[in-house]
C-alpha cells in the first residue's frame, strides 16, 4: 500500500511536470501558426521555403511532446495500465508539398492549426490522469 502511495505521489508531480511542458509546447505551435510573413511573400519559391520552415518547427515541438508523453506513459504503466492508455499521442506533420494555390494554403494551415488541438487534447488526457492519480493517493493513504 505504502508503494503504490509514494509511486503515485511520483506520479503526480510527472503529471504536473508534463502538463506545463504540453503548455509551452502549445505556445510555441501557436507562434509558428503565425502567418503573417506568408501572407508576405505569396506563393512562390520563398513563401513554400518559409512554410518548409513552419513545419520543421512544429514538427520538432511535436517530436518533443512525443517523447515526454511516452515518458510518462511508460511510468504509468506500471501502476495502471486503464490509465495509460487514455492519453492521445499527438502525430507529426506530413512532410511540406508545394503550395501553389490558395485551396492548397488554406489546408496547409488547418493541418498545421489541428495539431495545435492535438496537444490540447493530449493536456486534456493528462489532466483526467491526474485527477485518477490523486484519487488513487488518497485511497491508499
Amino acid at each position: 500500500m505504502n508503494r503504490n502511495f509514494e509511486y503515485s505521489k511520483k506520479l503526480i508531480d510527472d503529471a504536473k511536470k508534463l502538463i506545463y511542458d504540453l503548455e509551452n509546447i502549445k505556445a510555441n505551435i501557436r507562434r509558428s501558426n503565425n502567418f503573417s510573413s506568408v501572407n508576405f511573400v505569396g506563393r512562390n519559391s520563398f513563401g513554400n521555403f518559409i512554410r518548409n520552415l513552419k513545419v520543421n518547427s512544429i514538427n520538432k515541438n511535436l517530436q518533443q511532446a512525443q517523447e515526454k508523453i511516452q515518458k510518462f506513459d511508460s511510468s504509468l504503466i506500471l501502476l495502471d495500465d486503464g490509465l495509460s492508455k487514455k492519453i492521445r499521442m499527438p502525430y507529426k506533420l506530413p512532410q511540406f508539398n508545394r503550395v501553389s494555390y490558395k485551396i492548397s494554403d488554406i489546408s496547409w494551415r488547418i493541418k498545421m492549426r489541428k495539431k495545435q488541438l492535438e496537444i490540447e487534447n493530449s493536456i486534456n488526457d493528462v489532466k483526467a490522469v491526474l485527477k485518477k492519480l490523486v484519487f488513487i493517493k488518497n485511497k491508499n493513504k
